[in-house]
């Protein structure tokens, strides 16, 4: 299950944001930038592009 603190979108003008999905999918900020640019802010189609398991817990 996803987290209750997980925010809806993944905002990458908001640092706060940014740095949970950063955490959140294990990636580097630049290819969540670019999963951002091109499938747009749903962190499901962002957890799609980037090949991550949403639902799956923080380590």
């Amino acid at each position: 299950m996803m987290d209750e603190e997980a925010p809806d979108r993944v905002m990458l003008s908001d640092e706060a944001t940014c740095r949970y999905w950063v955490e959140r999918f294990r990636v580097p900020r630049d290819e969540l930038e670019e999963a951002v640019e091109t499938v747009g802010d749903s962190p499901a189609a962002v957890a799609a592009y980037l090949n991550v398991d949403l639902l799956q817990k923080r380590g």
